[in-house]
């Protein structure tokens, strides 16, 4: 994954900016620097309101690694919040690893397990309730019935009341969610019990212990005085706030730094065992009535007062951030805004977007992966030697199993945390942030807003640019016809007004073609209008092509038949030439078509000096006159040529010569041969052989007759003088070019 000589390690966590993910993580990174190890952290800010374009989103973050080139996994599985999320990865590392696979906090079948004692503490400090404070009625708050800490937590104080011979009953223990807003429904529940009140309620976790103690307080129920709250895992919040929780202390450094030994163990080839133990021990406070009622008071308020300044300013800086994000409508307004999010975070030190390549954001599941094989490396924002914010766009593309771009690959570890980015249906890519100290500081209560209003903007930028696609497919549907690509009667007279216009008021000069489909309603009434849209595509098709040569100019179809070509400054012989090219790029184009029928064009042209004031309408008006008068004179050339070409085609496999052609037409041989070779400026025996050869190729392919019989029936009457035509016509022999085309089996010998 990445190509700096070290093993990388990958780590799969959900929501790493809170306490224990943050945590582990920042322990785990430190470990990984300390023992030379590369280590990326894939994260994911769980689930949201129950919405499904959200969690697919998030679970695009699975996508994102190369599996095959990890060389350790740490899971912090019982940190994700959507089980379909957790189902996939242990799917795709069983398919894909063949390291270590270690699972923090959770016993998960097919890993190495790191566990902690949470039964047995859960146990000690139902033992303290009882010894220390004579309590009889303790209720439980537990959690999620998936988390295997949560239910060990569990099943140790059920085990520890029924021991202690307590009062108990299973409506003593309430299904909580470990978060901050579950005291109000908690409290409801456990007043609503019968009886007097509990002595004691032990809570699965400090977040929900927090809550609890606020909403007891808030109806007047004393804390510890009334009732007694613990917690579980010490966390920061535990000891800010006033009674100071009881809680169970297990160290999240202690899990990284097992994690990171059984690592090193694998790697010099050791035996593992199936779980390793992680020590913990209970810190009896104030929540219980332990403490020592204002002790640490001071402390506390000084941190409060710090984490309310923060807030502030966290809240401040999103309002700016949301507010500058609604003003962005490109691509390149995004370093000035990423540019601020670094400035008003302490600690980045890198940060990048890699967006899928070529604008494809929308969600590829049914392709294999959301995200291209190539990625582009659309923002790095960083310091440079100056410690001066620099945020530059690379747009450089590399292959998304690498994870970034070689060029931005540092010798040292690489530690990286990896989050996907998507809005609603569509997956525009990945952000990498690095710091200084490897763990989300005040940027973490931001970062996750941050990542998403900047989806967000993306996707603004996506709709932007899809609108203005829109708006120019539609104006081009108003101004081209869509069979031929070129400008419609509205298109070209808008378009030729203007330059008719310029070229008025600055005295140049423009040239006028008009090229008419004679026969196009002939051909219409005998062959339907599929084929008078061939033809109309195909002429068109000629005229651009031979226009290409030609500088600027304006091709249109203003009348059902008619095409119109302007150019500027073009001289006389340049006009004549040009309609020249246009009329032999068709007969060229009849030839090859091999149809039942010939296109008819007559053409005219002029060069018309714009020095006097002149209307689009009489500059058309006199190029057309000039294709009227021009059509008589032309007319018996192009007709004896047709109709030598018509007779060749109905009569390719007979014997007859170009005199036998002259005389069905009714004119002379050498009349003849002169009219083909102006119109088609190719000899009347050229195109009988290439005409003839060109049917015996077809033969060749598509049926089983022998070779001496499609000479026969092409018109040639010796085998070898007919394959020595071949050869010399597409540089292969009959018998060779069927073998290659292997279509038909070989004919007997």
């Amino acid at each position: 994954m990445f190509e700096n000589g070290r093993k990388t390690i990958g780590m799969f966590v959900c929501k790493a900016t809170e306490y224990f993910q943050r945590t582990v993580c920042k322990a785990m990174a430190e470990q990984a620097e300390q023992w030379d190890y590369n280590l990326i952290i894939f994260t994911t800010f769980g689930e949201y309101d129950h919405n499904r374009e959200y969690i697919t989103g998030e679970c695009n973050m699975l996508d994102i690694p190369c599996y095959e080139k990890l060389d350790a996994v740490v899971l912090l599985l019982d940190t994700f919040d959507i089980p379909e999320m957790v189902e996939q990865l242990l799917h795709r590392l069983k398919e894909r690893i063949t390291c270590p696979v270690i699972s923090i906090r959770k016993k998960q079948e097919g890993c190495i397990n790191i566990l902690s004692h949470d039964k047995e503490e859960i146990s000690r400090m139902v033992d303290h309730m009882v010894d220390f404070h004579q309590a009889e009625k303790i209720y439980y708050l537990s959690g999620p019935a998936h988390m295997y800490d949560i239910v060990s937590r569990e099943e140790g104080f059920r085990e520890t009341v029924v021991r202690r011979g307590l009062d108990f009953d299973e409506s003593y223990i309430y299904p909580g969610n470990l978060w901050y807003d579950v005291g109000e429904r908690a409290v409801d529940y456990f007043l609503s019990l019968p009886g007097r009140l509990p002595d004691a309620i032990l809570c699965a976790n400090d977040y929900m212990a927090i809550s609890v103690c606020e909403e007891l307080n808030r109806r007047h129920i004393d804390v510890p005085g009334d009732i007694r709250i613990t917690g579980f895992d010490d966390v920061v919040e535990a000891r800010q706030i006033y009674p100071q929780i009881t809680t169970v202390r297990v160290k999240p450094e202690d899990f990284a730094i097992r994690a990171m030994e059984v690592i090193r163990q694998y790697d010099r080839g050791e035996t593992l065992d199936e779980v390793y133990w992680i020590g913990s021990q209970n810190e009896y406070r104030d929540s219980c009535g332990c403490g020592q009622p204002g002790k640490n008071l001071v402390t506390m308020f000084r941190q409060l007062l710090e984490n309310n300044r923060r807030l502030i300013h966290l809240g401040k800086q999103n309002t700016f951030m949301v507010f500058r994000m609604e003003s962005i409508t490109q691509y390149g307004e995004l370093p000035d805004l990423i540019g601020k999010f670094i400035e008003g975070n302490e600690g980045v030190e890198n940060f990048f977007i890699c967006l899928n390549e070529g604008n494809r954001y929308e969600n590829q599941k049914e392709e294999g992966s959301p995200f291209t094989r190539d990625m582009m490396l659309a923002i790095h924002a960083h310091y440079n030697d100056a410690h001066v914010i620099e945020v530059d766009m690379p747009r450089e593309l590399f292959d998304r199993r690498q994870l970034l771009p070689a060029a931005f690959q540092r010798t040292a570890p690489q530690i990286y945390y990896v989050n996907p980015m998507h809005y609603k249906e569509h997956s525009f890519g990945y952000a990498l942030i690095a710091f200084e100290h490897h763990q989300f500081r005040e940027c973490g209560d931001f970062y996750q807003s941050f990542l998403i209003n900047l989806s967000s903007v993306l996707q603004t930028i996506w709709l932007q640019k899809h609108i203005r696609q829109l708006n120019e497919e539609k104006f081009h549907l108003l101004r081209y016809e869509r069979e031929t690509d070129i400008y419609n009667q509205y298109g070209f007279l808008e378009e030729v007004s203007e330059w008719v216009r310029t070229a008025c008021e600055q005295k140049y000069s423009l040239a006028f073609f008009c090229i008419q489909i004679v026969n196009l309603q002939k051909i219409t009434e005998q062959y339907g209008w599929t084929e008078k849209d061939y033809v109309i595509s195909g002429v068109a098709a000629a005229i651009r092509n031979v226009m290409m040569e030609y500088g600027e100019h304006i091709i249109g179809r203003v009348g059902e038949n008619e095409f119109y070509i302007v150019g500027k400054n073009k001289s006389k012989e340049e006009q004549k030439d040009i309609e020249k090219q246009v009329i032999t790029a068709v007969n060229k184009m009849n030839l090859e078509w091999d149809k039942e029928y010939l296109v008819e064009i007559s053409s005219g042209g002029q060069v018309q000096n714009m020095k006097q004031s002149l209307g689009v309408e009489e500059c058309l008006r006199r190029v057309q006159v000039k294709v009227n008068q021009n059509f008589p004179a032309k007319n018996n050339t192009r007709k004896y040529s047709n109709e030598a070409v018509q007779f060749i085609r109905r009569n390719y496999y007979r014997n007859f010569s170009a005199q036998d052609i002259a005389d069905s037409i009714g004119i002379t041989r050498g009349y003849l041969s002169l009219c083909f070779k102006e119109v088609f400026q190719l000899s009347l025996q050229e195109y009988i052989t290439d005409y003839r050869l060109k049917k015996a190729k077809e033969m060749l392919v598509d049926s089983d007759m022998k070779i001496k019989e499609i000479a026969f029936y092409t018109g040639y009457q010796d085998e070898l003088y007919f394959s020595k035509a071949f050869k010399k016509k597409y540089g292969i022999s009959p018998r060779a070019f069927r073998q290659e085309s292997g279509s038909v089996r070989e004919e007997p010998s």
